[in-house]
């Protein structure tokens, strides 16, 4: 059985905003500099990664090309820029491996997806965003069986399953589309095209879709986002989207 690489599917598991308990008018953030990401990694990772095997991806710090933003209606709103470069992480683990996409300072996602003998399944989901200064974490399980990348994929597959975290849950609907081939720095690859939508429901609902284009190992080659939530907050219903996109650069990582 070969090891799928981490499989990252950025937004996933839906955006949670959490109620504003104190009023700070000045919302700035930071670009997450894909210098930043190398460091990082390097500090976790002293030892240069050992080439991978072909059907995984090698561990180190990935470009892409992105647009987007997130933005929020309360306290008079406010809106986030992402930068046109931002960067994918990804490390192995104990069950397979991590990926960690960080546009800013204080927004990033991580999903960890394990190797079964159905192909790479979703694990574990984290969220983190940021607005006037209150961070909002949210960390979703997800059962056994959620297989976002078949091991031997073709159109039509379909896999489902809740993902439960403190107060809020997403149903999740993976789909693959078919297989085709994508260009990433002059180079033709393989990609195996999904498409993932999620339901929100408890103390946020809302819907998110996530178009991506994977590489056989798991390497997020494109990716097309959108999420739409409400939740409940002392200062009234916060309203959240997002949208973004993101074109892989290389097919070589840095680390």
């Amino acid at each position: 059985m070969r090891l799928p690489a981490p499989l990252v599917g950025v937004a996933v598991a839906g955006v949670l905003l959490v109620g504003v308990a104190a009023i700070v008018l000045h919302d700035r953030t930071k670009p997450y500099t894909s210098e930043q990401a190398v460091a990082d990694f390097r500090s976790q990772h002293p030892t240069p990664s050992t080439s991978a095997a072909a059907d995984q991806v090698r561990p180190g710090v990935y470009t892409y090309a992105t647009t987007g933003h997130e933005q929020v209606n309360v306290l008079g709103g406010s809106r986030h820029e992402y930068p046109p470069e931002t960067t994918i992480t990804y490390r192995r683990t104990a069950c397979g491996g991590e990926g960690r996409w960080q546009p800013l300072q204080d927004r990033y996602s991580t999903n960890e997806v394990c190797a079964t003998e159905a192909g790479g399944e979703l694990r574990r989901a984290f969220q983190r965003h940021t607005f006037f200064g209150q961070a909002d974490e949210q960390d979703l399980v997800c059962p056994p069986g959620l297989v976002l990348l078949p091991l031997q994929p073709h159109a039509g597959q379909v896999s489902t399953a809740t993902c439960r975290g403190k107060d809020s849950t997403v149903t999740l609907r993976i789909e693959v589309l078919g297989l085709t081939q994508l260009e990433v720095g002059g180079r033709r690859t393989d990609v195996v095209h999904l498409v993932v939508t999620g339901d929100l429901a408890g103390a946020a609902r809302g819907r998110t879709r996530t178009e991506e284009w994977l590489t056989p190992g798991g390497l997020t080659v494109r990716t097309v986002s959108s999420v739409a939530s409400d939740r409940q907050t002392p200062v009234g219903t916060a309203h959240y989207t997002e949208q973004y996109s993101l074109d892989l650069r290389s097919l070589d990582s840095t680390s």
